[in-house]
């Protein structure tokens, strides 16, 4: 959210947009902090042993990094906060329809604590929100397919259809609604059900807190498919304005500027990479694809996806990667490096990297490095001298 988004009429915030942040930006701690974890040990298994190297630098950019899915908040702890945020939304888009929507499932009464979800917190919730927050407007829409709305199930006939931003933003959206309406469900029945048949507590479920905890693994899923589908969704919204502005030929110098006033520091008034534009649009398909890939079975769980679609899925990401023919010789595969370069990314930023070298000469940095090592400065270690070489001379059998 943009600072002037945030602000009202007299210059202060607004605390609709101030709730709406602090929930998104603690889902997208999490879920962005967890995968640069995984990408880094994901591009150090494919360098193979190189990888493992110390002198790769990645080992030592794992370690380092690793401690970012805890400061600063918890990864398990934050997309609690983005969920219990859902919830409230939900809630209110449901008390804004009492006629068509079926009435909101009771809480546990002890629940109307700060932080929790209860019932008073929901009331104040639905009176406090006076339009739909930007980042949840799939929920009034997943809502409204429940009860006899336009239909989620996805429509595709081949993996050309699949190429589609606004296609890939639908399941997206579709996944993040459901499940959001799944850990109201669940909270509702673990609050309801009579789970504790003893004489104090005769026909009571848990308390909120009990319930709250038994469905911490919803919670978490809820929250990272709401933060999957706001970053794909802000992505391609970026492209798409950016593309629209380079078609124009108008443009403040904020986005992706080129040309002499760039270069110069200055921005660009006008003139706009339509080629690296036209890379990014492939970037974010990939990006839409591989988040609907890695979550299928949630997708087919729902219906929005037939088992012959969720093949069109891998399909289209292969054929956006590799091409139609499989040779490798896409647009996307051909940009790859370029994308790379274009981080320009210092020696020093990469632990000073054999394999991530400015100049390129890995197998010398690799030979160098390994002539540098304690490794290779004797023929044999202590260890072995003391331990290993008297059990080789030993003419004695030790079985």
């Amino acid at each position: 959210l943009r600072r002037a988004e945030l602000s009202v009429g007299d210059g202060s915030v607004s605390p609709e947009l101030l709730a709406e942040l602090h929930a998104t930006s603690s889902g997208l701690k999490a879920i962005t902090t967890g995968t640069a974890g995984d990408g880094i040990e994901t591009c150090r298994r494919a360098c193979g042993g190189h990888g493992y190297l110390q002198a790769s630098g990645l080992p030592g950019l794992l370690g380092t990094y690793l401690q970012s899915v805890t400061v600063e908040g918890d990864n398990f702890l934050l997309p609690q906060q983005t969920t219990k945020f859902l919830l409230n939304v939900l809630e209110a888009i449901r008390a804004t329809s009492p006629a068509t929507l079926p009435p909101r499932a009771p809480r546990n009464q002890g629940a109307s604590r700060p932080g929790h979800a209860g019932p008073e917190g929901h009331a104040k919730g639905a009176a406090r929100f006076k339009g739909l927050p930007e980042s949840c407007t799939y929920l009034a829409a997943y809502v409204e397919s429940e009860h006899g709305g336009a239909p989620m199930a996805c429509s595709a006939l081949g993996p050309q259809d699949l190429l589609s931003a606004r296609a890939l933003q639908r399941l997206l959206d579709s996944r993040a609604g459901r499940l959001v309406v799944q850990v109201e469900k669940l909270l509702a029945r673990l609050l309801t059900s009579q789970t504790r048949p003893t004489d104090e507590e005769e026909g009571r479920g848990l308390s909120f807190h009990e319930a709250w905890t038994s469905s911490l693994v919803e919670v978490g899923r809820a929250s990272s498919a709401h933060c999957e589908a706001h970053l794909f969704r802000t992505f391609n919204d970026f492209v798409m304005e950016e593309t629209e502005k380079a078609v124009r030929g108008d443009g403040d110098g904020s986005g992706l500027g080129v040309g002499p006033s760039a270069e110069a520091g200055g921005g660009s008034a006008g003139l706009r990479d339509l080629g690296c534009l036209e890379s990014l649009g492939r970037l974010v398909l990939l990006h839409g694809l591989q988040l609907v890939s890695d979550s299928l079975s949630d997708h087919l769980e729902a219906g929005t996806l037939s088992p012959a679609q969720a093949q069109m899925v891998r399909e289209a990401q292969r054929q956006l990667v590799l091409g139609e023919d499989g040779r490798g010789d896409s647009l996307l595969a051909g940009d790859a490096l370029a994308l790379c370069d274009a981080w320009d990314l210092a020696d020093r930023q990469l632990q000073n990297s054999t394999l991530g070298r400015r100049d390129g000469m890995v197998y010398e940095a690799v030979l160098e490095a390994a002539q540098r090592s304690t490794l290779n400065t004797e023929l044999a270690l202590d260890s072995y001298r003391h331990l290993v070489r008297p059990l080789d001379l030993d003419p004695q059998p030790r079985l």
